[in-house]
């Protein structure tokens, strides 16, 4: 069953421009792993959200674990009106797609 991220994580200290962005956003599931001491979120929008805002996400999230000793990993997939093409995404997105490359060290960025 489907929840809103706001609703799911209340407590998070966002900013109103974050709170504006993930309003409807729902949370898919929550898998939390004793054994490695992982959380990881998976959630999905109607529009796309740019990674470094997921990060900033991941971030405000895991301070609710922070001392714990839990990793907490925010997984984002997008479920888009037809309006967007390839080439729309594309301009929208690329920046995101180039820093996701670099944070998992695929390419070399100079």
């Amino acid at each position: 069953m489907e929840k809103l991220l706001l609703e799911t994580f209340e407590g998070v200290n966002l900013t109103d421009r974050q709170k504006k962005l993930f309003s409807d956003v729902y949370v898919e599931r929550i898998i939390v792993t004793k054994a490695s001491k992982t959380i990881d979120v998976y959630i999905k929008s109607s529009h796309i959200i740019a990674y470094r805002e997921i990060c900033l996400l991941q971030y405000a999230i895991s301070q609710v674990f922070a001392g714990a000793g839990i990793e907490l990993k925010v997984h984002d997939s997008f479920e888009l009106s037809s309006t967007y093409t390839p080439v729309n995404f594309w301009d929208e997105y690329k920046d995101s797609i180039f820093l996701i490359l670099k944070d998992k060290n695929v390419l070399e960025f100079d």
